[in-house]
């Protein structure tokens, strides 16, 4: 099973794919469904990490919208490819209403 990794470990891209995806779907394209799978993994430690970060430094403006950016995504699988798009829920909506 895979552990969250301090939150300094993650790639800068991680941060840019969850942006990214609130303007479009971003689709990233895998060799094989597993590893589409272990990526959509990874992606959620990344948003775990943020969380776990954010309760260290609540008062932390840069992690507060990063954790907000995380959380308004999902994650599905599409053949081999992992979609990254907005999620459509009433609560997300209101959370894209701030930002």
């Amino acid at each position: 099973m895979s552990t969250v990794k301090p939150l300094h470990r993650y790639s800068e891209e991680y941060y840019k794919l969850c942006k990214e995806a609130h303007t479009k779907a971003v689709r990233i394209p895998f060799d094989t469904k597993r590893k589409a799978l272990n990526f959509r993994i990874e992606m959620y430690l990344f948003r775990k990490a943020l969380r776990e970060a954010l309760m260290l430094d609540v008062n932390n403006e840069e992690l507060q919208i990063s954790v907000l950016f995380a959380e308004g995504l999902c994650f599905s699988i599409d053949g081999t490819d992992l979609v990254i798009d907005k999620k459509r829920s009433v609560a997300a909506k209101k959370i894209a209403e701030i930002l």
